[in-house]
């Protein structure tokens, strides 16, 4: 699998996890079926805060969930970074 450019995906700050699951991050990892340890952003080594909503680069119509640190979670989205492909979620 590749890294993929994403930047966060904007307009999403009142959006709320589907029915039975407390947040987003809750959300990626039962769909992972793993526990969300670090922040997945390829140059960061932070701990993985919130379950982030992101798009690819040129896919601003479909969203995904990505473990994020606060800092990541927090930049504008004109900022890309890379992430394994493998590591996000669709949202759907």
């Amino acid at each position: 699998m590749a890294y993929v450019e994403i930047k966060n995906r904007q307009g999403v700050f009142d959006k709320r996890p589907p029915a039975g699951y407390i947040s987003w991050l809750g959300f990626w990892e039962k769909k992972k079926k793993r526990r969300a340890r670090d922040c997945e952003v390829k140059t960061c080594n932070g701990n993985a805060d919130i379950g982030g909503q992101v798009v690819k680069t040129g896919e601003t119509n479909k969203g995904y969930i990505l473990p994020l640190c606060a800092n990541h979670n927090s930049k504008s989205g004109d900022e890309f970074f890379e992430a394994w492909e493998n590591d996000l979620v669709p949202l759907s």
